[in-house]
């Protein structure tokens, strides 16, 4: 109500150019009188008015589920408020947050171990958002609705002590400065505004790495091999602060769980650490950095414990179909006797396999990895284990789930497929036929493919 007595004043001659937007949480009993009060009070006064009701206590069962009230009740509240000021065609968000709100958002922060981009909170001007009541204490706003004889509603639910906000404000900040003196909640906000400089600071120097993450809708990305060399604390930084970037906020990012993450960088191998329910902090191979969806671990001894799906190619003038675990649909086919002479090599494709046709014994096996799988990849001198090449190949754990392998007679290993055949089936200078196979399969996302550009044909 102050902040709507002093946009009166200030603006008097121009209420036609700001409205009110007001949300009844649906939370408290008074709200609904309270929703409408502001509604008479605006239409008393000319200015426009856009209202709104949800059901909080519903949509936090249901919507924000492993969120809290509070902040089931701030997502509303934002959304509410950004469809307002769309609808007004307003260029800001003006809201009455005072300084006792920044104190306590402060408060909450430090306790929980925010970082320094976490302290950097409820500024004067951040778009759309102004907050001209800032400066000012609630004691100060109350003495002021006093003498100008402002009707104002209390929220009882701030006597809550269920809620950290209210203990905050209702024993924590007074029992700090009955002992340590009644200054302190002054000092505090000018500790917090210095850390806020500090912070603005910051974003400033990690800006250049931020744009060089990768944004998506479920995810942020950084190179690692980019990132190993900084320090933990400008990892903790950047990575914080590019989270927020993402997502809006850093809710559920903790000091102790980043510094864990990090401390997990800096050992081999990839990993997926849980932050919240909604939030992962991951990385797989050079990859790394938050994710909203829990990243797809294989369980390769697992699978390989299924009963194994494999195909049986009699005669390579008839097409194999085959369909994997997963239902996927796949298709070899090959063409026979053909001219080593006649063939471009260099127009290789990755689901295209050119092998020495006289080393071939049918039927061949088209099936997926097993515990043990070795084979001599194109261009090496000795075998090697799959996972170890896959490995090796930086093929990621979700693609090496969709590999194939076909198999000749013998059970050597003669194409790992979509990625390189064997070394013993290469055509060479002594190749008198050349048999070409392709894989088609159901569109789908498949394999990453690795060394795409090798011909296969070496001296």
């Amino acid at each position: 109500m102050v902040l709507l007595h002093v946009m009166l004043e200030v603006l008097a001659e121009r209420r036609g150019n700001f409205c009110v937007a007001h949300l009844n949480h649906g939370i408290r009993a008074a709200s609904r009188s309270e929703y409408a009060g502001v509604r008479q009070l605006c239409k008393g006064e000319g200015v426009r008015f856009f209202g709104s009701e949800v059901d909080i206590p519903i949509l936090h069962k249901t919507v924000y589920r492993g969120k809290s009230l509070e902040d089931a009740a701030r997502i509303e509240r934002r959304r509410f408020l950004k469809r307002a000021a769309e609808a007004w065609g307003a260029n800001f968000i003006v809201t009455a947050h005072q300084r006792d709100d920044l104190l306590e958002t402060f408060m909450m922060r430090l306790m929980r171990g925010s970082g320094l981009s976490g302290y950097d909170c409820l500024k004067a001007i951040e778009p759309p958002f102004l907050r001209p009541l800032l400066p000012f204490w609630k004691a100060d706003l109350i003495r002021y609705a006093g003498n100008c004889r402002i009707a104002y509603y209390e929220d009882h639910t701030n006597q809550d002590n269920q809620y950290l906000r209210n203990r905050i404000r209702n024993e924590l900040i007074p029992f700090l400065s009955s002992r340590f003196g009644k200054n302190l909640p002054h000092v505090l906000v000018r500790d917090q505004e210095q850390l806020s400089s500090a912070s603005q600071m910051m974003e400033e120097l990690l800006e250049p790495f931020v744009r060089g993450a990768v944004f998506s809708e479920k995810a942020v990305c950084f190179s690692w091999n980019a990132l190993k060399e900084r320090s933990d604390a400008f990892l903790s930084e950047l990575f914080v602060r590019s989270c927020k970037r993402w997502r809006g906020h850093t809710y559920g990012i903790e000091s102790v769980k980043m510094t864990q993450a990090i401390g997990r960088l800096r050992l081999a191998g990839s990993f997926a650490l849980p932050f919240r329910h909604d939030l992962w902090f991951f990385r797989e191979y050079d990859r790394c950095g938050f994710t909203s969806e829990k990243p797809e671990r294989i369980d390769y001894e697992d699978r390989f414990r299924r009963p194994p799906a494999e195909g049986s190619w009699e005669n390579p003038d008839y097409p194999l179909h085959f369909r994997t675990h997963g239902g996927r649909r796949i298709t070899l086919t090959a063409e026979r006797g053909l001219k080593p002479e006649a063939i471009d090599y260099l127009e290789g494709e990755r689901w295209t396999a050119l092998l020495d046709e006289d080393k071939m014994r049918f039927p061949l096996i088209l099936r997926a990895p097993r515990p043990g799988d070795r084979f001599r990849p194109l261009g090496m001198r000795e075998d090697k284990k799959i996972t170890r090449f896959c490995t090796d190949q930086k093929i990621s754990i979700k693609d090496r789930s969709e590999l194939l392998l076909l198999i000749n007679q013998k059970s050597d290993i003669i194409w790992c497929i979509g990625i390189r055949i064997a070394d013993t089936v290469k055509i060479t200078r002594d190749t008198r036929r050349v048999l070409r196979v392709k894989c088609q399969f159901e569109p789908e996302k498949g394999i990453e493919g690795r060394e795409r550009s090798i011909p296969q044909f070496f001296d």
